[in-house]
Order: C-alpha cells, then structure tokens, then sequence
C-alpha cells in the first residue's frame, strides 16, 4: 500500500539535522558545551513553531476565523494547527525568544552559542523554502519566462498557472549566507553576538524585502505600495545595522 511523504515535514528533518551539525562543530571551535548547542537550539526550535504559528495565526486573522467558524469545536482547532502555514518573521522572534530562556535558565554564555546557532539558522530558512516549493505555498507571480514551474497537485497553492520559483530563489540566497557567515573571519570567533545577528538581520531583511516583489501570495497585503513583510523588513534592517556598529565597536575596543 502506497504512502504520501509530507515533503514539507522531510525538508525541516534535514535541515534541522543539518543545521545541529554546523553549531555542534562550531561548538567545539568555540569550546561550547555540545549539550549546550543542542538544547538550546531545541529550545530555539520549539520557540520557531509556536512562533511561526502565532505569526500566521495573527497575519491571517480573517482567514482563521473563516476556518474557525467552519469547522466544529476540537476538529476546526485542530485543522487550524495542523493544516494552516507558518511564518518566517514569527519563527525569527519565537526562536529568539526560545534561545534567551535556555541562556537564562541554565546561565549559559549567551553570545558563544549565538555564534554557533547563528549561521545555522540561515540553513534551516534554505530547507524550509524548500519544503515550501514542494508544497506549492508561498509561491511567485505569474510566470511566463524560464525557469517557470507549474504547480498540479498543491493543496495550498495555485495549480495549473505557471509561476515565478521565488521559493528556490530564496533558499539559495539563505545558503549562501549560511556560506557567506561561516567563512568570513570576522563572523567565525566575534567578541559578542551583536555582530552576526546584526549582520543575519540586515542580509535577510533586505534580500526578502526584494523578494516580496515576486512573490504572488502577498498582493492582497499591501499597504503604501509595500507588503506587510517589507516593513517588517525595514524595521529588522534598521535593529541589524545597530547590531552590527555596536558588534563592530566592541571589536575595536
């Protein structure tokens, strides 16, 4: 008997198991404890899906309510949790907030495992938009060009119009700063984890506010011509160069 593979669920697997090597080999370089990397980042991952969901929950309040008020009682919650999509800006601020209580509850070395977890995240984000491509979420604009993909099967995306893959863009713009974090000398061993982040936030903010200009599931969330993502997108550019100067002057210190 025949199985569907949740494509998406497989894609977060190895990318989480990825990404755990990078910051346990980061770990011992920085002389981190491994047990330390690695609850800490399942502390920081907890803290990504309830935050993603949140997020999606709150940006998508209309559309949560529909599924509420269609469902009935325990199956419309549950369809909810299970069947709804997530958010990377959500994920961002759960994980964070995930990683601080680790630190502060165990009184861990705050920015030593920040430079190890650091370069990792940007490759979890590549395999999550991998996983988005498979599942046809998150997609691009209509797309007569090269490289269009035409979806035939999605359950949450658009079938059968040929579109942007804005979702392989930007799992290839998340791997190579996942390359760029791990070979720059100036990221490898920093005085503090200001730098890093700062430099995490700023790459990310502005390459996903540039793709917020292919994607086509965000038309119908625009304000003053800019999604709601490109002013998030604005307001973590601004918190990433702050990050950085300070990161940069403690290092001139």
């Amino acid at each position: 008997m025949g199985r569907d593979v949740p494509t998406y669920g497989l894609c977060l697997l190895c990318g989480a198991l990825l990404a755990g090597l990078i910051a346990l080999a980061r770990g011992r370089r920085c002389r981190v404890k491994g047990e330390d990397v690695i609850f800490c980042g399942m502390y920081g991952a907890i803290g990504a899906l309830i935050g993603a969901k949140l997020g999606f929950i709150l940006v998508h309040a209309g559309e949560v309510h529909d599924m509420l008020l269609s469902g009935s009682g325990l199956q419309g919650l549950l369809q909810l949790l299970v069947g709804s999509g997530f958010l990377s800006f959500g994920a961002m601020l759960g994980g964070f907030i995930g990683f601080l209580l680790y630190c502060r509850e165990f009184k861990c070395d705050r920015d030593a495992l920040a430079c190890c977890l650091l370069p990792a995240a940007p490759l979890m984000l590549a395999w999550c938009r991998l996983g988005c491509f498979c599942a046809g979420c998150c997609y691009g604009k209509a797309w007569d060009g090269p490289l269009a993909v035409v979806n035939t099967c999605s359950p949450v995306g658009i079938n059968n119009v040929p579109l942007f893959p804005v979702q392989l863009l930007a799992a290839a713009l998340a791997l190579l700063l996942c390359i760029v974090m791990l070979a720059l000398p100036r990221l490898r061993r920093p005085v503090s984890a200001s730098r890093p982040a700062g430099f995490f936030m700023t790459a990310f903010a502005a390459g996903r506010f540039g793709l917020e200009f292919l994607r086509g599931d965000h038309a119908d969330q625009m304000w003053q011509g800019l999604t709601w993502a490109q002013w998030f997108c604005l307001a973590l550019l601004i918190v990433g160069l702050l990050l950085y100067r300070r990161g940069s002057k403690q290092a001139s210190a």
